[in-house]
């Protein structure tokens, strides 16, 4: 008998181990278990650079990532300082929406010598467009078919105003050409009455919108080099108490309420890099870093796309589904 109970007790002890063991390998299957990942977001105060963030997170965290989110604060030195403090946290791989800085290349060369991989996103490197994998929506391109928009929409004669993005920066510089190329030269019946570097910032883009409403008695169209500019722009003529129901305006990026801007009648039209899509394959290509599947420094490019009156609720949908926007 006793022997029996022996026999028993080992039996059970045995199947509880592997019962244990078991657990923990389900366990690692669940969030978490596929490494650390840390993700560096050019400025949490650009709203699409928040929805890249956000996206990258959540995409992340459901692929079983453990995600760490920094922010440079559109601080090119912050950036770098950012790297390195990822660097020091060892992680799997680096996500990076890059600054302007020659510094930061620097800093990237030394990381993948640590073994850690790195993709860029939303912004090549301005240095080096082809040291590191990224992923990125074209810049001419989103400027390009924005610019063809307004010229097939605006009047004849058209007067116009264009606010920048950051000056220096290859997303300015890219996009303001897209401007020349698809309205500029397409359209020799347009004045450009003035245009200005506002930095993606709603702030700036109605300071300057505030003193062209003082200077110019007749703007037909406003272009915009990003939705948050396109909305501080509309703010402007809101609060000069301005009549803006025959200008036209034009963003990029297809942000939430840049969306609902259309739906509502005041913006004319954006351009949507879907920073959901671009956080997708970003994480595509981190495991294709991991697992060896991936060995250069390839480029993936997003379509973009149009985005106006003739298909914003399907737009608005999208956002809706990705918790941008409130039942």
């Amino acid at each position: 008998m006793k022997k029996f109970l022996c026999v028993l007790l080992s039996a059970l002890m045995c199947v509880g181990l592997l019962a244990g063991c078991g657990s923990g390998e389900e366990s690692s299957g669940d969030g978490g278990s596929s490494g650390k990942l840390v993700y560096i977001a050019q400025d949490m105060n650009d709203s699409f650079a928040s929805w890249l963030a956000n996206s990258v997170e959540s995409l992340g965290t459901e692929r079983g990532y453990d995600v760490t989110v920094m922010d440079c604060q559109a601080d090119g030195a912050k950036c770098v300082e950012m790297l390195e403090n990822a660097r020091n946290m060892s992680p799997d791989a680096i996500i990076l929406q890059p600054m302007a800085d020659a510094q930061v290349l620097n800093t990237i060369e030394g990381i993948r010598d640590d073994g850690i991989e790195l993709v860029v996103v939303n912004l090549p490197l301005p240095e080096d467009p082809d040291a590191v994998p990224t992923v990125v929506c074209d810049d001419y391109t989103l400027g390009y078919e924005i610019a063809q928009e307004a010229a097939e929409n605006l009047p004849e004669n058209a007067n116009i105003v264009i606010l920048n993005g950051i000056p220096g920066m290859s997303v300015t510089t890219e996009r303001r050409r897209g401007f020349q190329e698809g309205l500029l030269d397409a359209r020799s019946d347009v004045t450009l009455l003035a245009e200005l570097d506002a930095s993606f910032n709603k702030d700036e883009a109605m300071d300057a919108m505030d003193d062209w409403l003082q200077k110019f008695d007749d703007i037909d169209g406003v272009i915009c080099a990003s939705d948050g500019m396109a909305l501080g722009a509309i703010e402007s003529y809101k609060s000069n108490n301005k009549d803006y129901s025959n200008v036209q305006f034009y963003g990029i990026d297809g942000l939430a309420e840049g969306c609902l801007s259309i739906q509502s009648g005041e913006l004319t039209a954006t351009v949507l890099q879907d920073a959901q899509t671009m956080a997708d394959e970003a994480l595509n290509m981190v495991e294709g870093l991991l697992d060896g599947s991936i060995t250069d420094n390839q480029t993936v490019d997003i379509d973009a796309k149009i985005v106006n009156s003739d298909n914003v609720e399907e737009i608005i949908e999208m956002h809706r589904e990705n918790g941008l926007i409130e039942e």
